[in-house]
């Protein structure tokens, strides 16, 4: 049967990926990552990277709208600081230590955001769509990232244990229920010439959006859009279709 999956961890795409012979021959569809994530960069990045003959490396910053984190997204910023993060450097995936992780990212408006690289499987997303050699995927971490740097030994040491990193998960305050969740992504995308492109984009509501890829995903396997074998949301619904459900036409 077609398989659609919404989230986007790095070994949950490493899987889908591994899985393309054994789909294709059962003729069936496998389409990881349809979530905001994903698909945001996805055609953000497309959107940059259409704009340069070549590109060296892509960076993804996303900010939420500064409302309480999801469950999903304090699991992600808590396994980071326990274990470091993922990045792709000259076609490889490397993880990367949490000491030297947290960093600043100068927006294209001239301010600096404090950032973390996170484990998602954006990065093997856009490094299949959109083959660059290097990208990194960060998230806005505010005030908590400086302060985290100053007791990094300590933090990694006590959320090493999993059962901690479970109990300051569930300590945090829960988005409420039915609570729109407004994201921006942000591209930088660089040239091998050094030339830089910024594109940015807010989604006012990324659950709406997650149902209308599902729904979009689904009609476009039922009408023979999408060929078996495993795809990311840029190739299986193509870049039109993704800018324009994420209202960027």
């Amino acid at each position: 049967m077609d398989y659609l999956d919404a989230a986007n961890e790095v070994e949950a795409f490493m899987a889908a990926f591994a899985a393309q012979p054994a789909a294709v021959a059962a003729r069936t569809r496998v389409l990881p990552g349809l979530g905001f994530g994903v698909a945001a960069a996805e055609a953000v990045v497309a959107a940059a990277c259409s704009q340069l003959l070549e590109v060296e490396s892509v960076e993804v910053m996303f900010a939420s709208s500064g409302g309480p984190s999801t469950t999903g997204s304090r699991a992600t910023a808590l396994r980071v600081l326990s274990h470091g993060a993922w990045i792709i450097e000259t076609w490889r995936l490397r993880r990367v230590p949490v000491g030297t992780s947290p960093r600043d990212l100068r927006a294209a408006n001239g301010s600096a955001e404090p950032l973390m690289p996170i484990l998602n499987g954006d990065l093997l997303a856009l490094h299949r769509s959109q083959r660059a050699p290097s990208i990194a995927v960060y998230a806005s971490g505010t005030t908590h990232v400086r302060r985290a740097r100053l007791a990094l030994p300590a933090v990694v040491n006590i959320l090493r244990n999993s059962a901690m990193r479970r109990l300051l998960g569930a300590l945090s305050s829960p988005r409420p229920a039915g609570d729109p969740s407004s994201r921006t992504v942000t591209a930088a995308v660089t040239s091998a010439s050094g030339i830089t492109v910024h594109m940015s984009h807010t989604v006012p509501d990324t659950s709406s959006l997650v149902a209308d890829l599902i729904v979009s995903a689904l009609k476009a396997i039922q009408t023979g859009d999408v060929a078996p074998g495993t795809w990311t949301p840029y190739e299986a619904l193509g870049e039109q279709r993704l800018r324009a459900l994420l209202g960027m036409d």
